[in-house]
């Protein structure tokens, strides 16, 4: 939601439909729809690459 907010006031125009889903997610309390992907991958314990 704050990132929906932060867009749209610095005019990068972000889809309404966007912020419909985010207030409905709200309403039924799950915080998990606030953290992006990359913060999802970034407290992930996988480790690529290591070998």
């Amino acid at each position: 939601m704050k990132r929906w907010v932060r867009a749209n006031k610095l005019g990068l125009a972000p889809p309404i439909e966007v912020l419909a889903v985010l207030l409905k997610e709200e309403e039924k309390e799950n915080h998990k729809i606030e953290r992006a992907y990359v913060d999802e991958l970034m407290s992930s314990k996988f480790v690529v690459g290591e070998a």
